[in-house]
């Protein structure tokens, strides 16, 4: 399955001996490259001097754990991950060489991280470290040809600004189109499908957003380490190490208080539904009513689209609407025949009384005037208040529906069902 925000597109998991000779020949080719470019770049750390290597595995240390996460912004649905910016950074003071490790740092992270479908993610892996060594080679290449620019690396050089943004935008860019283009295909290829369009727009989640993320924050942390030296660079990786573990004890925390959570609604609903299953034993003619009622409630409030805390509030009222009956005398409440006005008025305070009981449960949804109303009438004629129309809760006028309904269809000693 490949994420691609609201939209997703099935693929099965790769396994090129079942795949046809085009897919077989672009998934060797991946891998070969792949191979090819690591041997390279390997040969190539060989020319770097000693602060270049304690740079190196310092930003080898901090994209590992920054792959590890993902920063949610508050009030909205945006989702920002800070890989691409330590490649983007790594290209800059290590050179291709370093961009293209780091980008087989983040994506040896993600294997690990993958709970399926590793051989899928294994050649993503593959078409990332390929797309950052083509996008780095050719934003170095036009350096060295535009800008006279002949140094291996960013960092530590003289390049004007003008320059140095252009060159993190289309390193950016270029990658992304490069890895967009490349999984286009091998899907193209895999699912012989001739919605290349299509396949090319969903094939990755990223975003315009998670691109300003990268660049902007390559460019500041790029700025801070010109103007401070690499000793700034520690703070960085303290940093980094204190919030990567802050939050390693945050999630921790927070599923700990999760469980807890969870455990007492659990407890508390099985009290509920002890408490209801009470009631509804102590009416002798309408057994089963209040599960009954809970289901039409429940079944209209959803046909009407209502929000998840007053489906809550429909499923725990209709549960139990019926609490204050336990004020009610079983002579009456049982009585076979029709009752009396005086009656009738012991029965009406069931409504006050059940809200009352349940005022100091603090339901963080609207229990309490679903139970309190669910007697009122749209003509205003109901009990406890005389409420009338839209005055009376939409939650109360839903299970006074479902109540009157369920009731009418049960038979009583003195009416037919």
């Amino acid at each position: 399955m490949v994420n691609s925000g609201k939209e997703k597109i099935k693929v099965k998991n790769i396994n090129l001996a079942d795949y046809n000779l085009p897919t077989k020949i672009l998934g060797y080719l991946l891998l070969g490259s792949g191979f090819l470019i690591g041997s390279w770049t390997a040969y190539a750390i060989f020319s770097f001097s000693v602060p270049q290597i304690f740079v190196l595995l310092g930003s080898l240390f901090i994209s590992a754990l920054l792959s590890q996460h993902q920063i949610t912004v508050p009030s909205t649905k945006i989702t920002l991950n800070a890989k691409d910016f330590a490649v983007i950074w790594g290209t800059l003071w290590l050179g291709v060489p370093g961009g293209v490790l780091l980008a087989a740092s983040v994506a040896a992270v993600e294997y690990r991280q993958s709970p399926k479908d590793k051989v899928r993610c294994l050649f993503t892996g593959f078409i990332s470290i390929i797309s950052w060594f083509t996008a780095a080679g050719i934003v170095y290449f036009s350096l060295n040809r535009w800008a006279e620019f002949t140094e291996n690396t960013v960092a530590g050089h003289q390049i004007g600004l003008g320059w140095l943004m252009l060159s993190v935008v289309a390193l950016t860019f270029l990658q992304r189109l490069f890895s967009m283009v490349l999984t286009s295909v091998f899907l193209k290829l895999e699912n012989s499908s001739s919605e290349s369009f299509a396949l090319l727009k969903n094939t990755s989640n990223w975003t315009l957003e998670n691109a300003a993320f990268g660049i902007v924050s390559a460019l500041v942390v790029h700025s801070a380490l010109i103007e401070f030296g690499l000793l700034f660079g520690f703070v960085i990786l303290l940093v980094t190490v204190v919030a990567h573990y802050a939050y390693f004890i945050h999630n921790a925390r927070l599923a700990l208080k999760t469980k807890e959570i969870s455990e007492a609604s659990r407890v508390h609903l099985a009290t509920v539904e002890a408490l209801a299953t009470a009631i509804d034993a102590r009416d002798q003619i309408g057994t089963g009513h209040v599960r009954r009622t809970q289901i039409y409630a429940v079944g209209i409030g959803e046909l009407m689209e209502l929000s998840a805390g007053e489906l809550q509030a429909l499923s725990t009222g209709a549960l139990l609407h019926d609490i204050g009956k336990l004020a009610v005398p079983d002579h009456i409440l049982n009585k076979p025949g029709r009752l009396t006005p005086a009656e009738m008025e012991k029965i009406k305070i069931h409504a006050s009384v059940g809200a009352s009981i349940l005022e100091n449960v603090n339901f963080s949804y609207p229990v309490l005037p679903t139970v309190k109303y669910h007697h009122e009438a749209w003509d205003g004629s109901g009990y406890p208040e005389g409420l009338k129309g839209e005055n009376i809760p939409l939650t109360a006028r839903i299970l006074s529906v479902a109540d009157a309904f369920d009731t009418l269809r049960g038979a009583r000693p003195y009416r037919p069902a």
